[in-house]
């Protein structure tokens, strides 16, 4: 059998040992979880330039899921006044199904834009024809990885999925329908 002798630790090295762990704990007890879902409408717009972007908005709101054996499932959503967060993208489509997109969700109110979360795709996105009954319309599922922030948001790092309807408007413009999922960290 081999016998393993593992040096004895100096104080020194203890001492440095305590403090990376210390600091780690720190650090993880100070990151702030911050979690979101909002209902966001707008517009996607394919722009001259071939650039095709994204202009949503949604008010402050609560969604309330409800799980019922009669039904099934249903979200009600109640909007509040004096808050909104606004969604805006730059969208680049692979091809007619898949794509990538990079952007800003701002938070705040009407008069105050001081908070903003920064994304990237985490992968490509996909749509494909909405079930029979939304006539021209897509649906469109993507996850984003979020990149940083300002305000409050300073530093952020987590990520957002979308689940998103497209229906046929006026030229070169679609209307978009928009669950928004988000959770991330803020260093505190």
């Amino acid at each position: 059998k081999a016998l393993v002798v593992f040096p004895t630790p100096t104080t020194d090295t203890m001492r440095n040992e305590l403090f990376f762990f210390a600091l780690l704990a720190i650090s993880f007890a100070a990151a702030k979880h911050v979690r979101f879902a909002l209902d966001f409408t707008g517009s996607q717009t394919k722009g001259s330039d071939g650039k095709t972007t994204n202009a949503l908005k949604a008010p402050g709101q609560v969604l309330t899921t409800k799980v019922n054996p009669t039904y099934g499932v249903d979200m009600e959503t109640k909007f509040l006044i004096g808050t909104k967060a606004d969604w805006v993208s730059v969208v680049n489509y692979s091809n007619s199904t898949t794509f990538t997109e990079t952007g800003s969700i701002t938070f705040g109110s009407h008069l105050h834009k001081e908070h903003e979360l920064y994304f990237v795709s985490d992968s490509q996105g996909h749509s494909f024809p909405a079930p029979s009954g939304e006539k021209e319309s897509q649906v469109a599922t993507a996850a984003y990885k979020v990149t940083g922030g300002k305000g409050a948001f300073a530093g952020a790092t987590g990520t957002i999925v979308a689940s998103v309807v497209l229906r046929p408007g006026e030229k070169k413009t679609e209307q978009v329908n928009a669950l928004i999922i988000g959770q991330f960290w803020v260093s505190g």
